[in-house]
């Protein structure tokens, strides 16, 4: 799911039919290297139901090689209740 990003943080073993994907980002820059970010994603699967799925989140940029990203998912399948899903993900480059 990461190579076509079906933004939603749930494994998806499903083989989708299409996916529509929108994400908003709001830069908080110069006062901090950082960013807000909220997206919503529809998928329809071949024999299975159709999934809404919203993402929201905040990307910390601590130094120039360590960002931390923490994120909720909200994710809802046709015909059943929503999950919520969370992330938290620290990335350090050397």
């Amino acid at each position: 799911s990461d190579m076509a990003y079906l933004g939603t943080f749930r494994q998806i073993t499903a083989l989708p039919d299409w996916v529509i994907t929108a994400q908003l980002s709001r830069s908080m820059k110069p006062e901090y290297s950082s960013h807000i970010y909220l997206g919503y994603s529809k998928i329809t699967f071949r024999g299975a139901p159709r999934v809404n799925s919203i993402i929201t989140g905040l990307k910390l940029e601590i130094n120039p090689k360590v960002t931390l990203d923490l994120a909720y998912n909200i994710f809802k399948a046709e015909y059943s209740t929503h999950k919520n899903y969370y992330k938290m993900l620290l990335r350090a480059v050397f």
